[in-house]
């Protein structure tokens, strides 16, 4: 349930068995942010607990074979710090609050960077703390009392939609490495990320243009207002060739006759064949429109926005193209 379809791990191992039994207890995505109580935490020893294990056991048979006092009490000392050294990496996870944030949206291909706060209320100090998720992992700073620290997880976002981050395990073999404890998290956070558009596209078919916004009609404006710079996607035919003789500079022109200019952008005038295909040429279209500050405006299947401009409206639109059909990874 934790992985998305297509995404590729790539910094997380193979889950152990004592991985896959303790992750099922889970029961679905939790609110943020998660308490990380005593019966959450995990420990088992690791693979140098296993040989510090075998050697105190070696010189426990010496110690009785030759009956030496002082190997005795090596090996007892020894076998307290690992049993004190238990229970400090139990404490060390137990008590925390992990809040993972909606990361800031991505475009497919790219990788989504979802915020992890983790606080200690209280206890001691936190350190040697390690995030791992399907696809990336991060190290933890020491966190003080009543203290925290916010790390950046990125994830793989391979295709557009709505992704989650899907099972995350904290752990630390903190203080001496020879017990692991973990414990497994399913936060509800999600991020968006948008179709990846086309290096190119072709101009949109159709340009509304409007006088103060009122009065609006489709037609192509014949009066010259200007140049602007060349941009993939701008026909031949607008190309200033004139201009190009006596300058380096690849201009366009602008026509208008003083009306603002709106272009529309449709998913019926895209070509038919591949959606993500589509829905990248009108990411670029939608992209180059507002580079060039135009109010524009899109019409999806169940989705309408009228012309505008900003941010705002950018990331409106995307997300429209993103959340189109469920998302391919929705």
């Amino acid at each position: 349930a934790g992985r998305q379809p297509g995404s590729p791990s790539l910094w997380a191992p193979p889950m152990s068995l004592a991985d896959r039994i303790s992750s099922r207890r889970l029961a679905g995505p939790e609110a943020n942010p998660v308490y990380l109580h005593h019966r959450r935490v995990y420990i088992l020893p690791t693979r140098s607990g296993w040989l510090f294990a075998l050697t105190l056991l070696v010189l426990l048979l010496g110690a009785i074979n030759y009956g030496n006092s002082l190997a005795y009490a090596l090996t007892f000392l020894l076998a307290s710090l690992g049993v004190i050294s238990i229970f400090h990496t139990h404490r060390n996870l137990v008590g925390l609050q992990v809040d993972v944030l909606n990361p800031s949206p991505a475009f497919a291909g790219e990788g989504l960077t979802f915020p992890v706060v983790v606080s200690a209320p209280d206890g001691p100090v936190r350190n040697s703390l390690r995030l791992i998720a399907d696809g990336g992992k991060g190290c933890i700073p020491a966190i003080d009392p009543a203290g925290d620290a916010e790390v950046p997880l990125q994830i793989p976002a391979p295709r557009r939609g709505i992704q989650r981050l899907g099972r995350l395990r904290i752990e630390t073999d903190a203080p001496l490495g020879i017990v692991r404890a973990w414990a497994w998290l399913e936060p509800a956070s999600e991020g968006i990320v948008w179709p990846r558009p086309l290096e190119e596209a072709p101009a949109p078919e159709q340009i509304l243009e409007s006088d103060h916004h009122e009065g609006g009609r489709a037609r192509r404006g014949d009066d010259f207002e200007g140049f602007r710079d060349w941009q993939p996607g701008d026909p031949p035919s607008r190309i200033a060739w004139r201009r190009l003789a006596v300058s380096d500079r690849l201009l366009v022109r602008l026509d208008g006759g003083g009306a603002s200019r709106q272009h529309l952008f449709r998913w019926q005038e895209t070509p038919p064949g591949d959606p993500e295909y589509r829905l990248s040429m009108l990411a670029r279209q939608i992209l180059d429109a507002h580079r060039q500050g135009a109010e524009w405006g899109l019409e999806l299947p169940g989705v309408h926005l009228p012309p505008d401009r900003g941010e705002t409206h950018l990331h409106r639109g995307l997300t429209a193209l993103a959340r189109h059909g469920g998302g391919a990874s929705a």
